[in-house]
């Protein structure tokens, strides 16, 4: 019974994981972004997928802490990971997931205003 619980509860997981992945492969699409990373959408899935474990590896654990680092990821480019103050961030062992989270945000969110600045004055 314990095995056939187990087992049950793992396929709940599974099922919810790639329905909660779903959802944030169709919220980056519906991100009207100049340049998004990855460029192309059928490549959004695997993108999800591989922000989700860096997510977890960093304590990043709970779905939204995890879109956080999708959502920054999406409109700051590829080579997001690479800036230093972001390598800084997800690799520091005394700032918790909530701080990180925050932080993600702000960073996504003055990248988008950004870009809304520009496309604006450019119109």
């Amino acid at each position: 019974m314990k095995t056939l619980t187990r087992n049950h509860l793992d396929t709940l997981d599974a099922l919810y994981l790639e329905e909660y992945l779903d959802h944030c492969v169709k919220d980056l699409i519906d991100i009207n972004f100049s340049n998004p990373y990855p460029p192309k959408k059928e490549d959004y899935l695997k993108f999800v997928t591989h922000v989700y474990s860096v997510a977890q590896k960093y304590g990043l654990e709970n779905e939204k802490y995890a879109f956080a680092l999708m959502l920054a990821w999406h409109v700051r480019g590829q080579n997001f990971v690479r800036e230093k103050r972001v390598v800084e961030l997800l690799g520091a062992q005394d700032i918790d997931a909530h701080t990180k989270y925050q932080y993600l945000m702000k960073i996504a969110v003055e990248t988008m205003e950004a870009y809304e600045n520009q496309k604006g004055a450019i119109s």
